[in-house]
């Protein structure tokens, strides 16, 4: 009886305990919302003050198990302000995410690490997909275009692919280097694009943009580092700035596809408003009796030159562009195991004929932990090979101009063909357009490969030691051809090799030329890491390490010409086979090898939540110069005071704002970048001729004397969130003195086989500047929201007591041959023009300058205002966004109107615009350089808008389905007179840049894009 009653109340024990353990530990589900409605995946649910976490499915889905009545679930996300709520003995718990106001509590890459942005003590800018640009975006730095402030990019063309150049913070060299590090997934990337070279046509092309091989749908997010406190960790690499580049990893438990499909449309958003055929004629006649040509010869010479055609040859270039693009991604996250595999297909054909970017890419990402997560090993792996196609764009064409010259000024009378089917050739150095895009083919392939592999171990709790191993190759082949039936009067010129003329003119021969370049780079990193924190809000992370990387490039270039079978009737093949030829040279080939050692480290102290401070310290060594000056030491310190904690302050501004924080910092960083592996030394080079006969060039003479430029910056900050949390912003103001300056010169004295050498310019570079930053969620509704986010930036440059003034910007066009328009001087702004004032035309149409042609200094290429507002709407599951982005204060010299539209041009028989035919110039003005062809490039454009909309689906295999449209340049709004104010034509002299051209440039496109995005 006892026994049985002990049994009995052991099983009651039993049960209680039981029950009070069911009621102390359970398993919590739910799902996770955004504002919309919509399942957000990959947010972080941790139970707090545990290890216990998981993350959302696909589906927005997460599981929890072992989970106290009483335990606290915190749920974070990229882009969401961080949620806490009490279970309080609920087995299901849903809630609904809230986008970050701001950014501030968005996770930031800042090199060897992340940190929140609120906490960040630099100036960083954080970018995620939400905030990225939408519709036909080719290249990385197109998704940030007009989004952050301080930070300009200017694409070089409309064409599909085009570099863009990027500055950060105002520009500060004088030698054709503005560009930011790139660094991906942690690996710095060379900044060189695709070979320039083309061949057929005089001058060269621009290089296509070093990121294209990056598939813009695999950026998770991008970082930018503006000042020297946030750059310094990758010290002499990080003086024009750092752009981080984040791609997506695995995220969803369940493991999830996506698929994204998309097709774009473009049409050129603006062309020159041309003379037709009758005008044309009769400004023909008008212009030859204004040169004091009589009536009856005037009648002659439009006879003459009128062939009774009416050929609009900007209709026979221009065509509807035509893109798909395709996307395809599995991701999963499961424990100590993360993966991600993707795969993209672009075909884009560019809205000029024969113009095209075909990139096919592949990548995967993985993580995989052991040992209790102790030991982690990362991995990302990424594999394009991108295809273009060039039309015959030239930034130096002079007077003929290349494809859009030709577009421009041939004469609107001639046919496209003539009556055997063969081009029509006036045989008088004019070029037919169509027959250029015929007879001309220029391709490139590129294969890139980049890859990093890193294992890590946490030695003792908070520190951890990681090695990472990086490797970029590409290989890249650019083929070109001209066909032999192109006239000689138009399409003249011979290749010369190391001064031998090689006598190889296009016509009846036919020509190829064959370009190879090979880029390899391997990265050796190593980093200790250590994070602890001491209660009370104060904590400590630091980071040492040692990077080691080595760069070579390698190039072969050979060109073909003779053909055995003649090419001559209009229906005979000319093959596009480069072994076809009777003779071939080959060009001088190059190779260089750069090593850069460095040592690092950087401290983050934090004490009680308040203050925190940062210093960092970095020592290059580069065998770019020479032994005594090899190494330099960028030091660089920041601190953040957290004000709105303070109590003495509680009473005031805690009232109105939430976070009220103000920022300093003070770095220097070093420069190599645009200085070539060998100018430190005497160079020459040992040509082998065909034959066998050596033949040795004195390339350069060396300057051993050479260092590293130092970039000297000073900001202070302030963030700020409004005790509401519906606006946010930050304040920046910096101060930037480049020094010891790299840069070609003459030989001092002249005594030396070369005329120039590389060395250090005496004076410097100032920028300074404002940078504004607002988040406002003006409403806020259960079924409406609209946020509004603002950038704006306002900057100042000058050169501070240089030697001597610096000339660039070489000007193309009939007889100005040699002539420049822009100067580097001290006290004015880099990139400031030179040329004689305009003043208009006398009463005879002839032009007027003040000072009689005396040059004037006229303002500069770099703008001082620049600005970006982004409208975002939701509407239940629509949602929409518009963003609009300005620039102000800069002038564009428009030397397309320089070369072709001018008076002259009528009277010659070439086509000019209706604005250029009715002004009063007289036919016998000269197209001098001067301020008649500066104009301001202010402009406002509404660059983007989106609609999207997201179907609610229950169940069934496709667990998320949108659909977007969005249009791209939807309209410019400018006085400036050519096509597009926001373009930047290469046309440096010397190796110094140049900034503001527009010369016969790929126009830009105005773009509709309809596309889907799918989730299973």
């Amino acid at each position: 009886m006892i026994l049985a009653n002990m049994r009995k109340k052991a099983l009651l024990l039993l049960a209680f305990l039981g029950f009070a353990f069911c009621m102390q530990a359970q398993t919590i589900t739910g799902k996770v919302t955004d504002k919309k409605g919509d399942p957000v995946a990959g947010v972080t649910v941790t139970v707090k003050g545990t290890k216990t976490a998981t993350s959302t499915n696909s589906e927005g889905v997460y599981i929890l198990n072992n989970v106290a009545t009483d335990a606290v679930l915190r749920f974070t996300g990229a882009g969401f302000t961080t949620q806490e709520i009490t279970a309080s003995g609920r087995t299901s718990l849903n809630t609904e995410m809230e986008n970050s106001v701001g950014n501030l509590n968005e996770v930031v890459v800042i090199g060897y690490g992340t940190k929140k942005v609120k906490d960040a003590t630099g100036s960083v800018a954080a970018l995620s997909t939400k905030d990225f640009n939408k519709g036909q975006i080719s290249t990385p730095e197109q998704l940030l275009q007009g989004r952050t402030p301080g930070v300009i990019v200017t694409p070089s063309s409309g064409e599909p692919g085009a570099a863009a150049s990027i500055t950060i913070r105002g520009s500060s060299s004088i030698r054709g280097n503005q560009e930011p590090l790139y660094v991906v997934d942690g690996v710095p990337i060379s900044s060189g694009g695709t070979l320039s070279t083309a061949s057929g046509v005089e001058g060269s092309s621009t290089p296509k943009n070093p990121l294209m091989f990056l598939n813009p749908n695999d950026i998770e997010s991008i970082s930018i580092l503006k000042d020297a406190s946030s750059a310094a960790i990758y010290g002499s690499r990080g003086a024009n700035g750092v752009i981080l580049i984040t791609t997506k990893s695995g995220k969803s438990a369940r493991g999830s596809f996506t698929f994204s499909a998309a097709t774009s449309l473009s049409k050129v958003a603006s062309r020159y408003d041309l003379l037709k055929s009758t005008d044309f004629l009769q400004a023909v006649r008008k212009a030859n009796i204004d040169a004091g040509t009589s009536p009856e010869d005037a009648a002659t010479a439009v006879t003459n030159v009128d062939k009774g055609a009416n050929t609009d040859w900007q209709d026979q270039i221009f065509r509807t562009g035509y893109s798909q693009n395709y996307n395809l991604g599995w991701g999963i996250s499961r424990k100590s195991t993360a993966v991600r595999i993707s795969g993209s297909y672009d075909d884009q054909k560019g809205i000029i004929q024969n113009s095209s970017l075909k990139r096919l890419t592949g990548r995967l990402n993985f993580t995989q932990k052991f040992i209790n997560d102790k030991l982690k090993f990362d991995g990302t792996f990424t594999f394009s090979n991108v295809k273009n196609g060039y039309v015959p764009l030239t930034n130096n064409a002079g007077y003929q101009g290349s494809l859009m010259g030709a577009a421009i000024a041939f004469n609107p009378t001639y046919p496209v063909y003539n009556p055997d089917g063969s081009f029509f050739d006036p045989k008088d150095g004019n070029r037919n357009p169509t027959e250029m895009l015929a007879y001309f083919t220029d391709n490139d392939k590129v294969n890139r490969l980049l890859t990093s592999i890193s294992g890590s171990y946490e030695i003792i709790k908070g520190l951890t030691y990681k090695a990472t191993l990086g490797y970029d190759k590409s290989t890249s082949e650019r083929l070109s051809f001209a066909d032999p039936r192109l006239s000689s009067n138009a399409f003249g010129g011979t290749n010369s090799v190391f001064g031998k003329d090689l006598q190889n003119p296009i016509a009846n021969n036919g020509r190829s030329v064959k370009n190879n370049f090979d880029l390899k780079s391997l990265l050796i990193e190593h980093t200790l890491t250590y994070a602890t924190t001491f209660g009370n809000g104060t904590a400590l992370d630091a980071v040492a390490g040692y990077s080691f990387q080595k760069t070579e490039t390698d190039y072969k270039g050979k060109v073909g010409w003779g053909l055995g079978t003649p090419v001559v009737a209009p229906t005979d093949v000319f093959a596009k086979d480069f072994n076809q030829f009777k003779n071939y040279f080959d060009f001088v080939p190059g190779y260089s090898r750069v090593d850069l050692q460095s040592f690092f480290g950087r401290v983050n102290y934090t004490i009680m939540d308040k203050y925190l401070l940062t210093a960092t310290v970095r020592v290059d060594g580069s065998s770019k110069f020479g032994k005594d000056n090899r190494y330099g030491t960028f030091p660089a310190f920041a601190a953040k005071w957290r004000l709105g904690k303070e109590g003495f302050v509680a009473s005031s501004i805690g009232k109105i704002f939430s976070d009220f924080s103000i920022r300093a910092n003070w770095g220097k960083l070093g420069s190599q970048d645009g200085l070539g592996a060998y100018d430190a030394i005497n160079l020459q080079t040992t040509y082998t001729l065909p034959g066998g006969t050596p033949q040795t060039n004195f390339d350069h003479q060396g300057s051993n004397t050479l260092k590293w430029e130092e970039a000297t910056t000073t900001g202070v900050g302030l963030d700020f969130t409004l005790a509401n949390n519906r606006l946010s912003g930050t304040i920046d103001y910096y101060h930037t003195e480049k020094r010891n300056i790299l840069f070609s010169t003459y030989v001092p004295g002249g005594f030396s086989a070369t005329s120039r050498v590389f060395a250090g310019l005496s004076g410097y570079v100032l920028n300074t500047g404002w940078e504004f930053s607002l988040n406002y969620k003006l409403v806020k509704t259960k079924g409406f929201s609209w946020d509004v986010n603002y950038n704006m930036t306002f900057l100042k440059n000058k050169m501070v007591n240089p030697k001597s003034d610096i000339f660039t910007g070489e000007v193309s066009g009939q007889g100005l041959s040699g002539a420049y328009a822009q100067v580097l001087a001290e006290g004015y702004p880099l990139f400031t023009w030179k040329m004689p004032e305009f003043l208009g035309f006398d009463g005879n149409g002839y032009a007027r300058y003040a000072d009689g042609t005396k040059d004037h200094l006229l303002g500069s290429a770099l703008p001082t205002f620049l600005a970006g507002i982004t409208n975002n709407f939701t509407i239940g599951r629509l949602s929409a966004s518009v963003f609009i982005n300005g620039s102000t204060g800069f002038y564009v010299y428009n030397n397309t109107a320089n070369a072709l539209l001018l008076k002259g041009s009528i009277k010659t028989a070439h086509n000019v615009d209706y604005r250029t035919a009715n002004s009063p110039e007289s036919p016998i003005n000269p197209g001098s350089v001067s301020s008649r062809f500066l104009e301001k490039g202010d402009f406002l454009r509404i660059s983007n808008a989106n609609v999207s909309y997201a179907f609610n689906l229950k169940g069934g295999v496709v667990k998320t389905l949108s659909a977007f449209i969005s249009g791209q340049n939807l309209a410019l709004f400018t006085n400036y007179t050519g096509l597009d104010p926001e373009v930047n034509v290469d046309k440096q002299i010397n190796g110094y840049p140049s900034r503001g051209f527009d010369y016969v440039g790929y126009p830009k496109a105005r773009t509709f894009t309809l596309g889907i995005n799918l989730g299973f």
